[in-house]
């Protein structure tokens, strides 16, 4: 947001300026002609009807009349001032503000508008001198509090500014606009109750305070409060349009899990501004999340091309790359995030997740450790060095990551997930359950908390369970296509018929690892699943052939064909350390040798 849309902002549209009258005329009023009043009338302006250009030729007829006493004269100078500042030209407003403030030292009415000149300018140490002199003239004035917050507040001191805002609300406690910004100053200190009560206050005095709703819904947003924040989003939008709100609901939507609301919130942004970087961003995380990446790399890339230096565009871009499959472009969109922002924790954290996929592991750790050195309480990042220890066997390393990101963020649902399985390739299936029920208590969405915690149930003896957890797993992302395999195991293992055919039309024939699925459909071979599963690419053509024998090593089990799933288990044993495929095939090779 620009600096004078947050002033804008701040000011919550209330009009700036406090006029004043012109003071005590020493001539009777009897001697007073009726031009002379219309010329202080319109001088004053006090009901801001009166254009600018008409207000200015006023005051300047008083100020040339000389019939004005000191006092006066320089209230006419202070009054053309304020015209002056309205019709856009703040030199001359400056120059007559000075004028006033050196014919008449106890002019407030001088300092104020020099003070409102210099947070124009962003100045707002030379803002706050003029406002506190003009306090120490008028300390009744709960306003002048009000713009000294204002300023206090834009200089960053929210503290100093929020005992302004109270000392104004003790000489004035209904006005909206004094609640309103100390509930902003609340909002930058993060103290968001008191900022939510303070908004809450300033609407009911205001039920039409647009900017007061949208700020509360800033307010439930940095909450998690998605719904509160939504309701409120809707209300600016009903009072007043504009592109932030759109953009906030829009936000709100997404992570509430309602990306087709989102985008056509975002539509309505750009629509209003389409040079608005903010909105192509942010419509291409909705995307992202309907996983319709070309549409979201489309976003990303017109968000980048208008705004080239947004780190946070890249590495968003990158994500989507990733979640693509294609890492080495995800990878140049993280190395130019960091180029931009050496010290974006994210860009490394998701450059090493990058690097983690193509099992280049060394190169991902250093990327976490980074992550970390710039933020140490990162969980994120922690979670992954994790998995990146768990790959390449260091274990004590594993679980100190693992448990360093829980005692962080005990709330981190992935975090006790990925603990669970780290559990489970152990072998310690009681402690696995036990994380991923809490991950599953914290994320009842995690569609892969379920997964997970069926194949553990699955090779705890506990195929009934497995079974209701894999159709879970299903129902929540029902184009989960290794969901829909791993629960036609465990049907066929309570001996209940399979739900293959109905799942199948969820998703593609071709992409992995629907081979797999036709397979089991008895509509492939083994040999053309091992033939889908070599693609150029090294590691996937690893990952993918060690899951082929794993679950070609499971409906050879099912046939009883017991030489072959023991030789296709031990392939898939061998696999890398932490895939699911490589510990279910252990799970497998142990209960084999049990049975023999």
């Amino acid at each position: 947001m620009s600096s004078d849309a947050k002033r804008k902002r701040l000011l919550g549209g209330i009009a700036a300026a406090c006029l004043v009258a012109l003071a005590g005329a020493t001539a009777p009023a009897q001697a007073q002609t009726s031009q002379t009043r219309q010329l202080q009338d319109r001088c004053r302006n006090e009901t801001q009807s009166t254009p600018e250009d008409q207000q200015i030729a006023a005051c300047t007829a008083l100020i040339q009349s000389h019939r004005l006493n000191k006092q006066e004269l320089a209230t006419a100078y202070a009054n053309r001032g304020n015209a002056y500042r309205y019709a856009g030209e703040p030199d001359r407003a400056f120059s007559d503000y000075n004028e006033a403030a050196r014919i008449d030292p106890t002019n407030a009415q001088a300092f104020h508008g020099r003070g409102f000149l210099y947070g124009n300018r962003g100045d707002w140490e030379h803002a706050i001198i003029e406002y506190t002199k003009a306090i120490g003239l008028d300390p009744k004035k709960a306003t002048e509090y009000g713009f000294r917050g204002v300023a206090y507040h834009n200089k960053g001191d929210y503290d100093q500014a929020i005992a302004d805002y109270g000392q104004a609300l003790q000489l004035d406690p209904r006005n909206a606009w004094i609640l309103f910004n100390r509930g902003n100053s609340y909002h930058e200190k993060g103290d968001y109750d008191r900022a939510i009560a303070d908004y809450e206050e300033a609407i009911k005095i205001f039920p039409q305070y647009a900017a007061a709703f949208e700020n509360r819904a800033l307010c439930y947003f940095a909450k998690s409060d998605y719904s509160r924040a939504i309701a409120d989003y809707s209300e600016a939008i009903r009072l007043s349009p504009d592109i932030d709100a759109y953009l906030g609901r829009g936000a709100s939507y997404v992570l509430s899990g309602d990306a087709h609301s989102a985008i056509a919130d975002l539509n309505a942004a750009i629509r209003i501004d389409p040079n608005s970087a903010a909105a192509f961003n942010s419509r291409g995380l909705a995307h992202r999340e309907l996983r319709d990446y070309d549409r979201a790399i489309a976003d990303y890339s017109e968000a980048i091309r208008l705004k080239p230096n947004d780190p946070d565009t890249y590495n968003n871009r990158g994500l989507v790359y990733g979640a693509n499959g294609e890492f080495d472009l995800a990878i140049s969109d993280y190395n130019r995030a960091i180029q931009i922002d050496p010290k974006l924790a994210s860009a490394f954290k998701n450059r090493g997740d990058a690097q983690h996929a193509k099992g280049e592991d060394d190169r991902a750790i250093g990327d976490y450790n980074e992550a970390l050195r710039i933020d140490p309480a990162y969980a994120g990042a922690l979670l992954r060095r994790g998995d990146a220890y768990q790959a390449e066997g260091v274990i004590d390393r594993a679980i100190s990551d693992y448990n360093r990101a829980i005692s962080i963020s005990p709330n981190f649902a992935l975090a006790r997930n990925s603990r669970g399985l780290f559990y489970f390739s152990r072998g310690d299936n009681v402690r696995a359950i036990a994380d991923l029920n809490d991950a599953i208590r914290l994320d009842p969405k995690l569609t892969l908390a379920y997964l997970n915690r069926g194949v553990v149930s699955l090779y705890d003896g506990s195929p009934a369970k497995a079974a209701d957890d894999f159709g879970r797993a299903v129902s929540l992302s029902p184009e989960d296509a290794y969901a829909v395999l791993w629960r036609d195991i465990a049907d066929r293992r309570n001996d209940q018929p399979s739900r293959l055919e109905e799942a199948a039309s969820s998703f593609g024939q071709t992409v992995w690892p629907a081979p797999i699925v036709q397979f089991y459909l008895g509509r492939s071979t083994a040999d053309a699943v091992f033939a889908a599963a070599n693609v150029p690419d090294a590691m996937k053509q690893r990952q993918r052939t060690c899951e082929a024998d794993f679950f070609i090593g499971e409906r050879s089990l099912q046939q009883a064909d017991r030489a072959t799933a023991k030789r296709l288990f031990e392939a898939a044993a061998a696999c890398p350390a932490n895939m699911i495929a490589t510990w279910a095939a252990k799970a497998e090779l142990k209960a084999l040798e049990r049975s023999y």
